[in-house]
């Protein structure tokens, strides 16, 4: 959309056609390359020429050719500015950049005044040529300049918001700051253009002889010769981070369980020190401190001891005949987490180094002993897959007709496809698909008009896998014929609602698969990883049975680096052919199992 107006001008109408000028009838066109290219020798400061036309649309067709020429050669140029070693020291610093988002409100807008003077003693520079040569040709070619750019800025559809960030973005780089537009304020990018149109209004006021006033109140009283007040920005507390952090993670979309995992963390760390602690007086004996509490917390303390900081709930624990405290891991976790929050404080400026981020205080945590993960056998199986608990989930229907089946088929799919629970759980019937007569499921975030209504656990988990033969015996795809019938835009398994905590649709089925297990198998046989995700690990160990290739195996089963290892050319090219995956999958047995019982012919 084309920006509006900030402001009504009270002179005569600006041209409506972008980057052109108008002289006896005739359209010019006139570009104005960014000031680094000209102060760098690359181009001169605009790139004039006559349109050969008088007819407006005409013009405005010749002009948008124009200017996409102009501005893919000035970018080109920008790049090469950047690249080319003998301009390199146009941008070395000796101090990192400086996130503007990491300023406060105020901060912001003083430095957004500071600027703007800064702006006007530019300008101001240029409007005493003038005064002191009187040449008209040279007023000219700055007013028409002005007038353009007041039209490019004000309302024309050819300079959009994300042309404001960027121009907003080159213009904080020279000056020290960081943009980025994901937590930087759009006020302060509003309020930026705000200043750079009142400058070339007063530009163009001061070149047609109107009497000075100021257009927008917010530069009243501001001019070449002004001094913006400007405030030295405090240190960052406790409070602010643990306030920003979690509000950058959830601009990066992680699911709501990785959000609700930060809230002991943050809870500590805001309890451990004092909310208005500086961020800047933490040290590294704080962290020795952080690792003894740790050792203590007890588990499920906000439900045991309401009302109590975790420091209070600690000590009341320690008095207990057998205290119960997080685990090795979970105390690993914990405090890794505390040392991100530290590390974005870090990456945006707010401090020098982490005072928590020497090895020698993660040696102090306890010692995390690796247990293998144990998985079902054949035998358990077979138990699991005939026990009428299962079986009576196949066909399931609530009281108003719709299906309830998912406790049936997400186990299956599980087991021969590796998904992971909430993965099944949030598939759309439109997720179900075929390609070259290869049925598969398409594990992804967005449904086919784009809409994200899901989240996966990483971006590499959104894959397509092809559906497995004993699969589709089963029937799993005429059942996906009749939710298309039923409901073609809804959910595969419509029972399987997000959980308000965490957004995890698969919650309440993890806890009755639990429940499954237990009873058909007893309690003995639920060893340590007995649970729904020892499927993914079968799988892994089945695939690794029947091909070499972990990118296949990566392909089908959604992993980012498989187990730190995955090259970085894994990433290029359009991926596998279905029918190649199909086969693959296909070769995935479990020797001892038999579920002809399930296949839909003897329904």
């Amino acid at each position: 959309m084309a920006h509006e107006s900030d402001t009504h001008a009270d002179s005569d109408p600006m041209p409506r056609i972008p980057h052109t000028i108008k002289r006896n009838g005739v359209y010019y066109f006139n570009f104005r390359y960014p000031q680094r290219l000209e102060k760098a020798g690359l181009t001169p400061s605009h790139a004039k020429k006559s349109l050969r036309t008088k007819d407006w649309r005409e013009a405005k067709q010749r002009a948008i050719r124009e200017a996409a020429i102009h501005s893919a050669e000035a970018e080109r140029l920008l790049t090469q500015l950047e690249e080319d070693e003998s301009f390199r020291h146009f941008r070395q610093r000796t101090e990192p950049l400086v996130d503007i988002a990491t300023l406060s409100e105020g901060d912001q807008r003083d430095q957004v005044l500071k600027w703007f003077v800064q702006m006007e003693t530019e300008a101001e520079a240029s409007r005493e040529v003038f005064r002191e040569s009187r040449d008209e040709d040279w007023k000219n070619n700055v007013l028409d300049t002005a007038r353009a750019d007041l039209t490019d800025y004000e309302g024309a559809y050819c300079y959009q918001p994300s042309d404001w960030e960027d121009l907003f973005r080159r213009f904080l780089k020279e000056r020290g700051f960081l943009f980025d537009a994901e937590t930087a304020s759009a006020d302060l990018v509003r309020m930026f253009r705000k200043a750079v149109v009142e400058s070339q209004w007063r530009t163009v006021e001061e070149f047609e002889g109107s009497v000075f006033k100021t257009r927008d109140p917010l530069f009243s009283g501001l001019h070449a010769d002004s001094t913006a007040a400007t405030s030295e920005p405090k240190g960052h507390s406790v409070d602010e981070i643990c306030e920003r952090y979690p509000r950058r993670k959830k601009e990066g979309r992680l699911s709501k369980a990785t959000l609700s995992s930060y809230a002991l963390p943050i809870r500590i760390l805001k309890e451990f020190f004092k909310a208005s602690t500086e961020l800047k007086a933490i040290q590294f004996e704080d962290g020795e401190r952080l690792v003894r509490l740790l050792s203590n917390v007890p588990t499920n303390a906000s439900k045991r001891y309401p009302g109590k900081t975790i420091k209070q709930a600690a000590d009341q624990e320690a008095k207990c005949s057998n205290p119960k405290t997080i685990s090795p891991k979970r105390q690993k976790d914990v405090f890794i987490a505390v040392k991100a929050i530290l590390n974005h404080a870090v990456e945006i400026g707010w401090l020098e180094r982490n005072p928590f981020g020497s090895r020698a205080l993660l040696d102090q945590l306890p010692k995390v002993v690796k247990r293998a993960r144990e998985q079902f056998t054949a035998d358990e199986l077979q138990l699991l897959f005939s026990s009428p608990e299962f079986l009576k989930w196949r066909g399931k229907r609530n009281r108003s007709g719709q299906p309830k089946e998912g406790r049936f088929w997400i186990p299956l799919m599980g087991m021969y496809l590796g998904v992971r629970a909430n993965e099944a759980a949030s598939l759309l019937v439109e997720d179900v698909k075929e390609e070259n007569g290869v049925p598969f499921i398409w594990i992804r975030e967005a449904d086919d008009a784009g809409a994200i209504l899901k989240q996966l656990k990483t971006a590499a988990s959104e894959r397509r896998v092809p559906i497995h033969k004993e699969l589709l015996k089963i029937g799993l795809l005429e059942y996906a014929q009749i939710r298309k019938k039923e409901d073609p835009k809804g959910f595969l398994f419509p029972e399987m609602i997000p959980c308000p905590q965490t957004g995890n649709r698969a919650k309440v089925f993890s806890q009755w698969f639990g429940r499954l297990a237990r009873s058909t198998l007893g309690d003995d046989a639920l060893v340590f990883g007995k649970d729904f995700h020892s499927f993914r690990h079968a799988i892994t160990d089945r695939l690794r049975e029947v091909t070499d290739s972990d990118e296949k195996r990566y392909a089908l089963l959604g992993w980012v680096e498989g187990a730190g290892k995955r090259n970085a050319g894994f990433n290029y090219g359009s991926g596998f052919k279905m029918k190649e995956l199909k086969r693959l999958i296909d070769k995935v047995t479990f020797p001892g199992l038999d579920l002809s019982h399930l296949y839909s012919s003897n329904d």
